[in-house]
């Protein structure tokens, strides 16, 4: 039966013209996607393509696993080091990218810790340079807080009915697993993609 209908499909021109269009569309926009990646090697050369694909793929599994209190320690602890470096603090480009390098792995832990530590739907990539040890612990729990003094604020509290904004809230604090981070595939392009509710 399932033959029938696809010798059907492709007797006419028009369906194998059509399936030939496909297939290009996404061999370009896999390229593009693809050649959209970028890793910096220790020497501060910029690399696209395939090859940036695994060696991205390999400092970021360096960090996989749950997202616990002692991980965000570390990512901060790390994240320090290379701002104090000379190399960050340098005006030559060549050394900026080496010290970019030395963050890679953990770049998406840090943006977790921007997004946990910024208003609800307000993003800064600088927060995690103020974030201080003893804030670590509210990491989880900001984003339950975050959502409460959001669906509270003038610009949204008349947008929801009391029911939903307690729906909201409750669904959020349903949400008790640790962050799980691996470096995976969504959609045609690689990103660490986080288990549970927050997936980039």
């Amino acid at each position: 039966m399932v033959r029938f209908e696809l010798k059907k499909i492709f007797a006419q021109s028009s369906n194998k013209i059509a399936l030939i269009i496909l297939l290009v569309a996404i061999v370009v926009i896999s390229y593009f996607a693809i050649g959209s990646i970028e890793y910096v090697d220790s020497s501060g050369n910029s690399h696209t393509g395939i090859t940036a694909y695994n060696r991205l793929k390999e400092v970021k599994n360096e960090w996989k696993g749950n997202i616990t209190e002692s991980v965000l320690q570390e990512v901060l602890e790390e994240n320090n080091k290379i701002k104090r470096s000379e190399e960050y603090l340098s005006k030559n480009d060549t050394e900026n990218n080496i010290a970019y390098s030395r963050g890679q792995g953990f770049s998406d832990i840090k943006d977790m810790i921007n997004r946990s530590f910024c208003d609800f739907q307000e993003y800064d990539y600088y927060r995690v340079d103020t974030v201080t040890p003893s804030e670590l612990g509210n990491f989880y729990s900001n984003r339950i807080d975050n959502l409460k003094k959001w669906l509270s604020s003038d610009s949204v509290k008349d947008n929801y009915t009391k029911q939903e904004k307690e729906y909201l809230v409750e669904k959020y604090e349903e949400m008790q697993c640790l962050y799980c981070c691996r470096y995976g595939v969504k959609g045609t392009y690689p990103r660490s993609t986080y288990q549970n509710d927050f997936r980039v």
